[in-house]
C-alpha cells in the first residue's frame, strides 16, 4: 500500500447477494461475499494509515 497516501479510500463493488446469499446464484454470492469480507478486513488493518473503505 505504499502508493496510497494518508486519507485515501478503497472502493470495491459488492452486491446485496453477497450479504444475503442466493438460492440460484451460489457462486456469485460467494465471490461477492468474499469481496465484502476482504474489504472489511483490509480496512481494519489500514485504519492507522487513515485509509478508509
Amino acid at each position: 500500500m505504499p502508493h496510497l497516501p494518508y486519507g485515501s479510500a478503497i472502493i470495491n463493488t459488492g452486491s446485496v447477494v453477497g450479504l444475503r446469499g442466493s438460492d440460484n446464484l451460489p457462486d456469485y454470492a460467494m465471490t461477492k461475499g468474499g469481496i465484502h469480507a476482504f474489504t472489511r478486513s483490509l480496512a481494519s488493518n489500514l485504519i492507522p494509515r487513515g485509509i478508509q473503505r
